[in-house]
């Protein structure tokens, strides 16, 4: 073996572990990324998971269950409207908020338990922004 192959040969193994450090910081990224998505996920499931939970006990019949149902409700519409309007007019968030409330009070007996509660409520206060 020649210099010059040796050479060759290291450039070509030292090139390969560049490419490989790069790669395996890049799949730490993606590991580290989708490790704080399903962090996200846990966090809007378990809200859900007690908004459903207090749904569920509110079509019951329990008074304060829907209360906090509302109230739960109503600061996640209250967050969702700002962030659409861009904090432009406090007026008219909240109006927009007791809209929504409304609207997800007489139109509660509709809610199918099979699909997604936050999903449900977000359609009808999309439906109250445009």
């Amino acid at each position: 073996m020649t210099m010059a192959s040796t050479f060759r040969v290291s450039e070509a193994c030292v090139r390969r572990s560049a490419g490989l450090a790069r790669r395996g910081n890049w799949l730490k990224g993606v590991a580290m990324r989708t490790a704080a998505a399903r962090g996200a996920e846990n966090l809007v499931s378990a809200e859900e998971k007690t908004l459903y939970d207090l749904m569920a006990r509110a079509l019951d019949g329990d008074d304060h269950a829907y209360q906090q149902f509302l109230l739960r409700l109503g600061g996640l519409l209250r967050a969702f409207f700002r962030r659409k309007l861009r904090g432009q007019d406090q007026a008219q968030t909240e109006d927009l908020v007791q809209e929504t409330l409304l609207a997800v009070h007489l139109c509660r007996r509709t809610y199918d338990p099979s699909r997604p509660l936050g999903a449900w409520a977000y359609a009808i206060a999309r439906y109250k922004l445009v």
